[in-house]
């Protein structure tokens, strides 16, 4: 046992600071050691796992091996497909969706890599402090997560855009010789589709619910003139040549003009893109090969003397093509195949038998309205085209007509001209210019026969010659005009014409009495909405009150906030819907809030 005088002196050393320092520091040495002993064994625990205390998504996966971090993360990505996302702007409006509607996901493979790392990278120091600090405090590792880009753009679309003028995107039209030119977009308001996107992929990060914070503002479109009239020029390529047709032994081709008309331009995810129509693509090669086999015949009606109506027969017959000719055709203009495109012909029956003709109860007007114009202008061509094209045609019970859908797109192949049309909001040239009035013509002799309304959308300025606030308007393939038949009989639209008068006049059994029951205007920003109401009495005794809506600008070229700027014509109803059978007062204005209708909306025919 050390004697006194020598812990004493132990003691005086100790007090040395030298001597001190020289101790701590040992002391520490032993501390350090041991920590990066333990640091190491731990590492050497965890090989292959995820390292102590770590958190992701709210889960604790510390020690997780790979294979379950996979699991916690599927969990992970299927709590926040369901998760709520609340959009606000800042202004009292917003909207709302879930996260799986803009295809928000985690992606297992690169959050997996993220959590795996931590404590694990960096200098070994970096490494070591990491480990330490495990002991105290959660180690939270950040989600990759991925929001699909062209849902957001809907979801602006469709629910961000109230009251708003979304950019017109640059597209390819036809010029008054008949080829393609590159049209510029026109510049917007509202949310940036890819901000807002980005916006939510980070405000996700940090946990549920979604919230974000879209900013309005000057929107520019996309895609530039030039992008525009490259495709025109890579679209005239396509169509330099006529694409020669087969089917057996008949032959035929549909000329540039044709395809030209099957070609459109469209926003893509990230280029300007062409489309071709399928369903106008099989129309044009049934036509083209019309002489193939022996068609069916469709029964019909005809309208002679005092207004008797004679039903003629169909019967069936085998022609071209088959249901796969339009995606062939189509897929033929961007890849021409060796020789001609070959068809085939198949067994076709009338879409109506006799007998079904027979029983729709097509007796008798139920209605008829006329509109004037000028004699012989070229507008008054494409009124007669379109009339004789539709004549004759019945909407079964329950069922809708769609011009665009059964005249298709108007083109000079389908003989109609050029002539003056309405495009966002100024007037300007277009092949087809005036089927607008038929539009409207068909419009009011369908809501005095007291038929609903799909799609429809009345001009963006008010001409003299119709019925302000209760017509309606067209383009290709939006805006489009859908007449629905809610009644238990086949109606039949027969137009006639003189050189200044287009009458449509509908022939069914009588269902129903309609009366004009007035009309609302009210302001929407500097344009007004016309509310013309309708009440309808059924033959059973019921009275249905509805009303139609027509939205007009301040002038030409200007829009409802009042700017220089041309903006959606936004009284279209959504395709489906039908007008409101409520007897109370009619709803404020419907704006249309879809892409298609915003942009489609740029032409009009007057």
């Amino acid at each position: 046992m050390p004697r006194f005088g020598d812990r004493l002196r132990v003691a005086k050393r100790l007090r040395d600071p030298r001597v001190a320092a020289l101790v701590v520091a040992g002391a520490l040495g032993v501390v350090l050691l041991v920590s990066m002993l333990g640091y190491a064994a731990d590492q050497a625990t965890h090989a292959g796992q995820v390292a102590r205390n770590v958190s992701v998504g709210g889960r604790d996966v510390s020690s997780a091996s790979r294979a379950e971090l996979a699991e916690v993360l599927e969990e992970v990505d299927k709590r926040y497909a369901t998760t709520a996302v609340l959009v606000s702007d800042g202004s009292g409006g917003g909207f709302d969706t879930d996260a799986g509607s803009i295809g928000l996901r985690v992606d297992p493979v690169a959050t997996g890599d993220q959590v795996m790392s931590v404590g694990r990278g960096g200098s070994l120091p970096g490494r070591w402090w990491s480990w330490l600090g495990s002991f105290g405090s959660t180690r939270r590792s950040e989600l990759a997560l991925s929001v699909d880009g062209e849902a957001v753009e809907r979801l602006v679309a469709e629910k961000g855009r109230r009251g708003e003028d979304p950019p017109t995107e640059a597209s390819i039209k036809l010029d008054k010789t008949g080829k393609f030119v590159g049209v510029a977009g026109k510049a917007g308001e509202g949310i940036d589709a890819n901000e807002l996107a980005d916006d939510l992929r980070k405000a996700a990060a940090q946990g549920t619910p979604i919230r974000v914070k879209a900013r309005r503002g000057g929107l520019a479109p996309r895609f530039t003139k030039a992008d525009a009239d490259a495709l025109a020029r890579r679209a005239e390529a396509l169509v330099a040549k006529p694409l020669p047709l087969v089917a057996e032994s008949d032959t035929g081709s549909l000329s540039s003009g044709t395809l030209r008309g099957l070609l459109s331009s469209e926003p893509g995810a990230a280029a300007l893109e062409l489309r071709a129509d399928e369903k106008e693509a099989a129309a044009a090669a049934e036509r083209a090969l019309a002489r193939a086999g022996t068609q069916a015949v469709e029964p019909t009606f005809k309208v002679e003397g005092n207004n008797i109506i004679t039903l003629v027969p169909g019967g069936p017959g085998r022609g071209c093509c088959g249901p796969e000719a339009g995606k062939l055709v189509a897929e033929a203009i961007f890849k021409r195949p060796d020789g001609p495109l070959s068809l085939t012909l198949v067994d076709k029956q009338p879409k109506l038998t006799n007998e079904r003709a027979a029983s729709l109860g097509i007796k008798e007007q139920v209605s008829t309205f006329p509109t004037k114009h000028p004699c012989c202008a070229p507008r008054v061509k494409n009124i007669h085209r379109i009339a004789d094209i539709v004549r004759g045609q019945v909407i079964p019970p329950g069922q809708s007509f769609s011009i665009n859908e059964f005249v298709g797109k108007r083109t000079l192949e389908k003989g109609f001209v050029i002539d003056k049309v309405i495009a966002e909001g100024r007037f300007e040239e277009d092949v087809g210019g005036g089927v607008s009035q038929f539009a409207t013509t068909l419009f009011n002799a369908a809501w005095f026969a007291g038929l609903e309304f799909g799609e429809y959308q009345s001009h963006s300025l008010p001409i003299s010659r119709y019925p302000k606030g209760r017509e309606a308007t067209l383009g290709f393939p939006h805006p489009d005009l859908v007449i629905k038949n809610p009644s238990p009989y086949g109606v039949m639209i027969w137009p006639t014409y003189t050189a200044t008068e287009i009458r449509v006049t509908l022939y069914s059994t009588k269902w129903v009495e309609v009366k004009a029951n007035g009309q609302d205007t009210v302001p929407n920003g500097k344009c007004t909405v016309y509310i013309t109401k309708r009440q309808r009495t059924f033959l059973d005794g019921r009275v249905a009150n509805d009303s139609t809506k027509a939205q007009y600008r301040p002038d030409e070229g200007q829009n409802c906030a009042g700017e220089q700027t041309p903006d959606a014509n936004s009284t279209t109803t959504k395709p489906g819907t039908a007008p409101s059978t409520a007897t109370t007062k009619p709803p404020p204005p419907t704006t249309a809030t879809t892409k298609k209708a915003a942009e489609s909306s740029a032409t009009t025919r007057r």
